[in-house]
């Protein structure tokens, strides 16, 4: 195949950079050269560079696409992986004046979904396979910079999934010397980890970047260790489940043997992982991969609903507490004057405003945060995307608020519903008039007014515990739900071991944003871990999380 590509290449020279539109001027061999422009790159004088773009491709052939997923923090190598990966279907030797190198045109690029992703699609599609191959390279989705952003991690591989029919491959790109990863880079991968479904168990390969090719690599001995992000994914996979690549014998324009041998090896493995593994490799809708990133989401929210409101429970039932004990220790007092005032303490809900930037999804209705920090749903001003907010089910009803309100109710606004204290002194006839609407119209005497409002008073302790055990009682289902088609189950105490070393990391290099933000993630698996354990919502034991 190559000695083809030499015969199309002599068509230029060096003074000659053009385009090919005319294909009929040159017979050429293989019909993926006439789906691709070829563009010479006239400064490279040892190895010349050709671009080689990526296609579109048409329905039918993305049904029938092998999707390949990369992950990798920024370094690992994929470009040059992808770049590997092109050059071996092109058949491209090591003897070879001439290199590859995919790009995508901006164009396309400016078109596509792709690009507010965030990440970049590259179609392939070459004479002699049957299907097209269609490369995503997850560009910062492997980034330990994504640990102060978890909650748009999410998302981002939310829309990433939905943006899918379906996945073959995901593969992990992690270099050689990666022998011991640090907390963030664990955190981070078992963060993309738990997001996929059962369903991809086997799908999963590694892919060893800058490597010597030693015959059992240390960094897979690594991710077999119990508290490596890998352990968990192993014991699922066929051999081969790892590949060896060295980078940077692709483009090196030096020749001698060891570059010939790393050269050689690393296109060896790329086939092998095209014709042996990537080929029997079957294609998995993303449905439950989608549907494990809504619950995933739907429980981070739900949690830091429990969170506030068991808070809000716990004071508010301090102060009922407070003022039905004044109320009895008062009675024989306000028998003898009705006039007499009496302390009353309770809360209001209000508004407040947001900084800049910041928005939120409530319900008018219950009047409460059902969102906060949703991303912006507004187009050219107008808030008709609410609806993809998601505390919303499929139904289009709130899973967070008191009500369970439809979609409708809500609104994406910038300020968030918040309880202010007031303290007051009442007459019992001004304090009977405020609960009047729950007490029986006969009650006249002072006595029975006094016993009534106490009840009330009970009653309205009941009514809170009752709305926070309902919300504790859904996010217990849903973990459950969950365990059954998440590829994970969450192993809380590597996550708290995991996240207690990154916050005193960050603690140590003054990093004030990351430590919130760890000790926010690290309240909520906290919280479910309780709530799996079925301890009690109002115990003790919900104290520690702070």
């Amino acid at each position: 195949m190559a000695e083809a590509f030499n015969e199309i290449l002599q068509i230029y020279s060096d003074e000659n950079e053009k385009i090919i539109t005319n294909y009929d001027e040159y017979p050429l061999k293989f019909n993926y050269v006439k789906d691709n422009m070829i563009i010479p790159k006239s400064n490279e004088k040892e190895l010349k560079l050709y671009k080689y773009l990526s296609v579109k491709l048409n329905y039918i052939e993305e049904s029938k696409a092998k999707v390949i997923l990369l992950i990798g923090q920024t370094g690992s190598g994929k470009t040059t992986l992808i770049n590997f990966l092109i050059n071996s279907l092109l058949g491209v030797k090591y003897e070879d004046e001439f290199r590859f190198k995919i790009i995508v045109e901006e164009k396309r690029l400016n078109e596509s979904k792709s690009n507010t992703l965030g990440v970049n699609v590259y179609n392939i599609k070459i004479a002699g396979y049957s299907f097209p191959i269609k490369i995503i390279d997850c560009q910062g989705i492997g980034d330990t910079r994504g640990i102060i952003e978890d909650e748009k991690l999410i998302p981002k591989l939310k829309e990433l999934f939905e943006s899918l029919s379906h996945i073959n491959c995901i593969c992990f790109v992690i270099k050689e010397s990666d022998i011991r990863l640090g907390s963030a880079q664990q955190y981070i991968y078992k963060l993309i980890l738990d997001l996929f479904a059962k369903d991809v168990k086997e799908n999963f390969v590694l892919m060893i970047t800058y490597s010597h090719f030693e015959e059992n690599p240390k960094v897979i001995n690594t991710l077999k260790l119990e508290e490596s992000f890998f352990n968990s994914v192993i014991p699922n996979l066929k051999k081969p489940y790892y590949f060896q690549f060295e980078n940077g014998s692709l483009y090196s324009s030096v020749r001698n043997i060891m570059n010939k041998s790393f050269f050689e090896g690393s296109s060896e493995n790329m086939n092998k992982f095209l014709k042996n593994k990537l080929i029997k490799m079957k294609s998995i809708p993303t449905n439950d991969c989608i549907r494990v990133c809504i619950e995933r989401l739907q429980q981070k929210i739900i949690c830091q609903n429990i969170l506030r409101k068991r808070k809000h429970l716990i004071e508010k039932k301090y102060l009922l507490e407070k003022n039905k004990k004044e109320l009895s220790e008062s009675k024989e007092n306000i028998i003898k004057d009705p006039n007499i005032k009496i302390n009353n303490t309770y809360y209001i809900t209000k508004e407040r405003n947001l900084g800049e930037g910041k928005k939120n999804t409530v319900c008018k209705e219950c009047k409460e945060n059902c969102h906060i920090g949703c991303l912006d749903t507004t187009l050219f001003g107008i808030d008709i995307l609410k609806y993809w907010c998601i505390c919303f089910d499929k139904m289009g009803f709130c899973k967070v608020c008191k009500k369970k309100c439809f979609m409708n109710s809500h609104e994406f606004v910038n300020y968030e519903y918040y309880f202010k204290k007031i303290e007051e002194q009442l007459t019992l006839e001004q304090l009977f008039q405020r609960k009047k609407k729950k007490c029986p119209e006969s009650v006249k005497k002072e006595l029975d007014k006094i016993e009534h409002i106490i009840v009330i008073s009970i009653n309205e302790i009941k009514e809170t515990e009752e709305e926070i055990n309902k919300l504790y009682k859904e996010l217990r289902e849903s973990l459950f739900q969950l365990n059954e088609i998440a590829l994970n189950q969450l192993n809380y105490q590597l996550i708290f071991k995991i996240l207690d070393e990154l916050i005193k990391q960050e603690e140590e290099i003054g990093n004030l944003e990351s430590v919130k933000s760890l000790k926010k993630q690290k309240r909520d698996y906290l919280t479910m871990n309780k709530v799996e354990k079925n301890n009690d919502l109002l115990s003790n034991s919900f104290n520690s999380i702070n």
